[in-house]
């Protein structure tokens, strides 16, 4: 009889050590919940200022479109850098910017000139 006492109150013990740790990864889950909608929600700004400032550019629609694809597309690619440069903590800026601006530098070579310190750009 004592045996199941013991048992019982080993069972009851790791019961409510596991039901304390979902808790607290449920509270994180929230956490990070909140954090992913709000840059989500930064995002779609910035893709609408994008779009906005695009429109502006020009009243061709093909070339609109067009514009609107490549800075979106320019925006994925700066943004897989900086997430997965094998989950490094940061990321040289120049060597994004340098990416960005390759597809530029057979057409605008002659005025495209990147200098200064280099800045690393943490990735957390």
């Amino acid at each position: 009889m004592r045996a199941l006492e013991l048992s019982r109150a080993e069972l009851e013990r790791t019961l409510a050590e596991r039901t304390s740790e979902a808790e607290a990864a449920k509270d994180r889950l929230r956490v990070v919940a909140r954090e992913a909608a709000h840059r989500f929600g930064n995002l779609f700004a910035t893709l609408q200022a994008v779009a906005r400032r695009t429109a502006g550019e020009t009243t061709n629609v093909e070339v609109y479109v067009e514009a609107l694809i490549g800075r979106i597309a320019a925006m994925g690619s700066a943004l897989r850098q900086v997430t997965t440069e094998d989950w490094a903590v940061s990321v040289d800026f120049g060597h994004i910017v340098e990416t960005q601006l390759a597809a530029y530098h057979e057409t605008y070579a002659e005025q495209i000139e990147v200098r200064g310190p280099g800045v690393l750009v943490r990735t957390e």
